[in-house]
């Protein structure tokens, strides 16, 4: 969230059958934080923990959803594929994303990478937030005591290729 109230939002859980909404995190973000807009929300995959409040941001606030091509087609096409956590509802995307494409939104710079980890549908972003450098991964990885990192969740159900450089499985 800027100074100004604008948000750009990474992964958006909500459902409109009674269970979590993300909606109760917009309203305190607009109580404790000066929320006054969501401008974009970007999915780091597809699993619907992590996109189904992305149709609500669209309708309600009137964001708009950028995603990286590796996976573009499966959240706004989600009847093409078999493939577990899906997000049935369709959601337009807005802005697909090219492979390393940089973008500016007010004054930030972000870049975003395919970045195959819990899922081969996912990407990565990189920024650097006020002198911060920032990775966004989703469930990739994940920040353990004292600071280090770890991968996370490498589920080949979820089609995670397992190779190395020169295609052989490790």
């Amino acid at each position: 969230i800027t100074d100004s109230g604008k948000a750009l939002i990474y992964d958006f859980t909500g459902t409109s059958d009674g269970f979590y909404s993300g909606e109760q995190d917009i309203e305190y973000l607009k109580e404790k934080a000066n929320l006054k807009s969501i401008e974009i929300v970007l999915p780091s995959h597809y699993h619907d923990d992590h996109v189904a409040g992305f149709n609500i941001l669209k309708e309600k606030y009137g964001a708009q959803v950028w995603c990286h091509e590796s996976f573009s087609d499966v959240i706004e096409n989600p009847s093409f594929y078999n493939i577990p956590c899906l997000y049935e509802h369709p959601v337009t995307v807005d802005r697909v994303l090219k492979e390393n494409e940089v973008f500016t939104w007010e004054g930030y710079t972000f870049t975003v990478f395919h970045y195959p980890g819990q899922t081969e549908y996912h990407q990565g972003m990189f920024g650097v937030i006020d002198g911060k450098k920032i990775l966004f991964s989703g469930d990739s990885v994940i920040s353990m005591e004292g600071g280090l990192m770890r991968g996370e969740n490498f589920n080949c159900r979820n089609y995670c290729r397992l190779e190395n450089s020169e295609g052989y499985l490790r």
